[in-house]
């Protein structure tokens, strides 16, 4: 008999470790989508949801076309229930939370196939600033390598309130995800975009150092991680001005994400 149980306790710790390692698992091997419609398929009401949370939020939805439309609402679906959300500090999880942030994956993705951040599998929101130990310094928002994703929702609301100051914090956190999830990663396919992108991005963060550069908050000088964070919310909420200012970084930023948030005429493509 206690061969029994030991055999079915085995399967189910089996079991579990199998379904927590294809839990975020939407793509095969070359990156082709796989499995939209387990879990994937919104209501219409959940679209009619997110469509207000978007129309309220994001411009660059608004100026997508329908086709461009329908493909970002597709992917915000997946996005949306590939994570585990947990309010901290008793906040509420709600709908708006859940379709702000996941659109802020789906948007900077939105030029790639894979468009998940598959070592990522919590999203943790704090009603504000928050200390994740107490010897750790004040906080508006976290990328742990061990995949989980942390936010101040009062920032994350100020981030979308103003969409030209190069201030967003869902754009900045993402930006660590995807750096730790794919370009950091020796597998994937943009490494030689990002190769060249990193060159440049050296060299603007070194003239920061000398003073030489103030278009980009000083914070960027901190090391690539930061810059490559701050360059993604100039990327979306300063396009013209990032263009201006630095041509050649923008160009090789447009090609490692395989957009062009400056052609509003064909869904961004470059």
């Amino acid at each position: 008999m206690s061969n029994f149980w030991e055999t079915f306790i085995f399967i189910l710790f089996a079991a579990s470790i199998l379904i927590f390692k294809t839990r975020h698992r939407f793509f095969d091997s070359k990156g082709n989508f796989l499995n939209y419609n387990l879990n994937g398929n919104a209501s219409k009401y959940q679209q009619g949801v997110a469509k207000v949370v978007l129309n309220k939020y994001s411009p660059y939805y608004k100026n997508l076309s329908s086709k461009g439309k329908a493909k970002f609402l597709k992917r915000l679906g997946v996005l949306v229930n590939s994570f585990d959300f947990l309010g901290k500090q008793k906040q509420i999880i709600n709908t708006e939370i859940k379709v702000l942030i996941c659109s802020a994956i789906a948007q900077v993705t939105f030029g790639w196939n894979r468009f998940d951040l598959d070592k990522f599998y919590e999203i943790h929101v704090f009603p504000n600033v928050f200390r994740l130990a107490p010897q750790l310094p004040i906080m508006q928002g976290a990328s742990h390598p061990d995949g989980i994703l942390v936010f101040s929702w009062k920032h994350i609301l100020f981030g979308f309130e103003d969409e030209s100051d190069g201030i967003n914090l869902a754009f900045h956190e993402i930006g660590h995800a995807l750096k730790i999830n794919y370009l950091d990663a020796s597998s994937f396919n943009t490494n030689k975009k990002y190769e060249v992108w990193q060159h440049l991005a050296t060299k603007v963060k070194l003239d920061m150092q000398l003073q030489e550069e103030t278009f980009f908050r000083k914070r960027a000088e901190d090391n690539l991680h930061e810059f490559f964070a701050i360059c993604l919310e100039n990327f979306f909420e300063r396009p013209q001005a990032f263009f201006e200012n630095h041509p050649k970084l923008f160009a090789a930023t447009c090609i490692l994400l395989n957009q062009n948030p400056l052609n509003l005429k064909n869904d961004y493509s470059i």
